[in-house]
């Protein structure tokens, strides 16, 4: 028997080229999909073995069939209501296992396991997460060194937070207005700037609870240094440094730039932070100071990123050529390019350690310069990788984390790399 799901929430059932029965989902379970659009009713995934027939329709249900009686299988379904990571969101893969006992979902962003014994299941109760990624480019990157926890968003406001030793998922959210996340010293609670304001929330088990809002105003980036001590907030007129226990404001500097922040970064040790806005505008200030020690204008550079080493900034264009200003003076740029990496391709990222200089590029490959000799580059392949979109050094542990377009995140181990 063959079996075709339509548009309209019908499932056609053939014996070869014979037609034998037609079924309306909207007809079956009224209370679901009866007064929905026809094409939320659309049936996308089909499965089927000797003891259940599973439909997944586009609103979101999944209907498992009994075996039995054609006439009356259809009386008798259960209904799996999912409740995913991002309210639109398609079914990529169904499976159920050999003992027709248990049913594994998987879309874009997550897999679920549930029992298909009970009648009805929802993914936040009947339902158990098996892992989750995000699946759109990756905006930021967070790590807290003492809970080696890692938290990262999307595009699409989607929120991870990840276990770095064990790569479990602990907790995750959703928000379209999002901007920034800062771990909390101890990875116990996070920062998440959107744009007027930034909340404290508590990390729980597949759930952030806000508990108060810590500042209010225009907030474009928030950035947490390596320790997560001190957090930085940016906007085209102000930049807003406080510590992270009780959020004291430190000290503001006014920009005065008119311009959107792209990319705040601290140095290693959190003793300068640099921003470039969106006309290629950099800025450099001294936090033990609180003072605006420099600001340039570019024209034309297309920088796309930013780094510090030591007092010198690295300003990334987007054709592999790089600035390196100190002390308010431009010093000789470098190009960094590599024969395995077309001329079409272009740069998205840069980060500094001690021992080396990595860019990411389009191609979702890292390219290596020697901080003691840049004309030395070196390509490192990641398999099956998307564009690089950012990076970030997790000095406690010398890995490089690269995010890529597709969602991925990969740990690069620059003990190995570097040895």
């Amino acid at each position: 028997t063959l079996a075709f799901g339509t548009v309209d929430g019908r499932i056609r059932l053939y014996r070869e080229t014979v037609p034998l029965e037609i079924i309306d989902l909207k007809k079956i379970q009224k209370n679901f999909i009866g007064d929905k659009e026809p094409n939320q009713a659309k049936v996308l995934k089909l499965l089927g073995n000797d003891q259940n027939f599973v439909v997944y329709v586009q609103i979101g249900l999944i209907f498992i069939f009994p075996a039995g009686d054609l006439k009356e299988r259809w009386k008798h379904s259960r209904v799996i209501v999912i409740n995913s990571l991002k309210k639109f969101t398609n079914c990529v893969f169904l499976h159920i296992d050999e003992n027709n006992e248990n049913l594994l979902y998987g879309d874009s962003e997550s897999c679920w396991t549930c029992n298909i014994h009970y009648a009805e299941a929802i993914c936040e109760q009947g339902m158990r997460m098996v892992t989750a990624k995000c699946s759109k480019p990756i905006v930021q990157i967070a790590f807290e060194k003492n809970s080696k926890r890692i938290a990262v968003f999307d595009s699409e406001g989607l929120i991870l937070i990840s276990n770095f030793l064990t790569k479990r998922i602990l907790s995750y959210s959703t928000s379209k207005k999002i901007v920034g996340i800062s771990f909390i010293p101890n990875g116990n609670k996070i920062l998440i700037a959107e744009n007027e304001s930034v909340s404290l929330y508590s990390i729980l088990i597949y759930e952030l609870l806000k508990e108060y809002t810590v500042y209010s105003g225009n907030v474009q980036v928030l950035v947490g240094n390596q320790t997560s001590e001190f957090s930085a907030i940016a906007n085209p007129g102000k930049l807003t440094v406080f510590e992270n226990e009780h959020f004291s404001i430190l000290f503001e500097i006014f920009l005065e730039s008119n311009q959107d922040i792209l990319q705040l970064k601290w140095s290693s040790n959190s003793e300068f932070i640099g921003i470039l806005a969106k006309k290629d505008s950099l800025y450099f200030i001294d936090t033990i100071k609180g003072e605006l020690l420099w600001n340039l204008e570019f024209k034309l550079r297309f920088f796309v990123d930013i780094a510090i080493h030591g007092d010198t900034v690295f300003a990334l264009g987007n054709k592999f050529t790089v600035a390196r200003i100190k002390d308010k003076k431009e010093m000789e740029s470098m190009n960094v390019h590599f024969e395995g990496v077309s001329f079409n391709s272009t740069s998205t990222c840069v980060v500094t350690t001690l021992e080396g200089f990595y860019y990411g590029t389009q191609l979702g490959i890292v390219l290596r310069a020697q901080a003691d000799n840049v004309e030395n580059v070196q390509l490192i392949k990641i398999s099956n990788a998307r564009g690089i979109c950012k990076m970030e050094w997790i000095e406690n542990e010398n890995i490089l984390l690269t995010a890529h377009e597709d969602g991925s995140l990969v740990f690069l181990d620059l003990n190995q790399e570097e040895g």
